[in-house]
């Protein structure tokens, strides 16, 4: 480092402004080095920008090698870490990393190398692998260098430490997660019951903290399911609920009643994003219920089974509760007035006295939001019946409401033009959400006309 300071000074730096840009590149997240790596990859000068250049350069290359090497447990030790994993410190990876380059140099270098070279999951790991069992055994030493990271981690360092010596067999896994995943063969399931033996060999829980550093990698956390299913010798719910495995499946239910209380909790009076989040919710509880009922052997009396068959209830009832206020709502949004014919009220048209009422649209939107959204999964959730009819219900609505606004554009005594124009813009929008967007441009080009 000496040396190298040495350099930069020559190059017009002087050692303060050398050591306040290390710190401001230590500092800096692994994104803002990658865009200031990018920017600076053009610059040739020899003196002070080329000299930050070559700094950047390094950086770089440096978190991308950390990257790679840490890679199978990084997601554990995000900040952001979802679906209740186990979770380890940010800082935990970058203390590491600065012990290893102290204290093995070599060791270190070749894993900088193998990042240089490294291009897909075919490429040599070795020098990787090296690194986390070294790091391993260093925090294990409790080696001085690497007691602050044993400080960072606290109580979490054992369990820590359990992770790195399992990294290397969870790299290979996750090599082959997707083609489990996309089609688990007798052969491709030996393969997943191997590396779970291998990762219990490993330590006496290895096999379920190989399974977490899986489950952090998917984006979709019931798949898990699968391989629990290739994993074990019987797939029901009865013989998982009494194994091991079991805080999978425990997880995954308590996901699914989560999703049911944001449905539940749902405001539509927060507008379309607030409708939109519903039914993604909506979206996740199905697909999770879906794969436990695809992929294990569920019981109805049996604890995985039950809970299931209630929860898939309880989605339904929930999501025809609010699909049935949605007529009301929009009713609210786009008032009517009574209109007579021979003493005798016969229909409704637009009441055009007051501009629309913000909240009332916004709770329209919102629940109309949802109704569309929920789309995907309509016909797996069980109210695929229910969503249709409320949309030919509102679509009937909203085409009545927009015809009697265009006729009414069409008057040449028209008094509450612009107002009439406010009201058919907002049926528009509703009725992209009931059908389409191009339906809703249909309507637009006819007012325009």
């Amino acid at each position: 480092m000496a040396a190298l300071v040495g350099a930069e000074l020559m190059n017009g730096l002087n050692e303060k402004q050398f050591a306040v840009i290390r710190t401001l590149l230590d500092s800096a997240p692994d994104a803002a080095v990658r865009k200031l790596n990018q920017a600076l990859a053009a610059e040739t000068s020899l003196g002070p920008m080329g000299a930050i250049r070559k700094m950047v350069r390094e950086e770089a290359a440096e978190r991308r090698a950390r990257q790679l090497v840490f890679e199978p447990i990084l997601r554990l030790c995000s900040p952001a870490a979802h679906f209740d994993h186990q979770s380890f410190p940010a800082r935990a990876p970058n203390l590491l990393w600065k012990a290893l380059k102290v204290d093995y140099p070599e060791a270190f270098a070749a894993a900088l190398a193998a990042a240089e070279a490294w291009r897909n999951h075919d490429s040599d790991t070795a020098a990787f692998d090296t690194l986390c069992e070294t790091a391993a055994a260093a925090l294990s030493a409790a080696s001085p260098d690497f007691v602050p990271t044993l400080e960072v981690l606290g109580d979490r360092a054992e369990r820590f430490i359990q992770y790195l010596e399992i990294t290397p067999l969870a790299r290979r896994t996750l090599h082959q997660l997707p083609e489990w995943l996309n089609r688990m063969t007798d052969e491709r399931a030996a393969s997943a019951r191997l590396a779970f033996r291998d990762a219990g060999e490993i330590s006496p829980d290895g096999g379920p903290q190989l399974l977490e550093l899986v489950l952090s990698h998917l984006a979709e956390p019931w798949q898990i399911l699968r391989l629990i299913a290739a994993i074990m010798v019987r797939a029901s719910d009865n013989f998982v609920a009494d194994s091991e495995l079991s805080p999978f499946g425990e997880r995954l239910l308590s996901h699914i009643d989560v999703q049911l209380d944001r449905i539940r909790s749902f405001d539509p009076a927060g507008g379309a994003p607030e409708g939109r989040a519903a039914a993604e919710a909506a979206r996740i509880a199905v697909l999770a219920m879906s794969e436990f009922e695809q992929t294990l052997e569920l019981n109805r009396e049996g604890p995985w089974g039950a809970r299931v068959a209630r929860q898939r209830r309880d989605l339904a009832q929930v999501i025809e509760a609010r699909l049935a206020k949605i007529d009301d709502a929009v009713a609210a949004a786009l008032p009517l007035k009574p209109v007579k014919y021979g003493g005798r009220v016969v229909r409704g048209e637009p009441r055009l006295s007051a501009d629309p009422d913000e909240r009332a649209v916004a709770k329209a939107e919102g629940l109309l939001a949802f109704l569309h959204d929920t789309n995907t999964s309509a016909s797996t959730g069980g109210y695929a019946s229910v969503r249709g009819k409320v949309i030919e219900k509102i679509e009937d609505r909203l085409a009545n409401y927009t015809d009697d606004l265009i006729e009414h554009l069409r008057d040449p005594q028209c008094e509450d033009r612009e107002r009439s124009r406010v009201f058919l813009e907002l049926g528009a929008r509703f009725i992209a959400y009931a059908r389409d967007e191009k339906a809703a441009q249909i309507i637009r080009r006819r007012a325009a006309a």
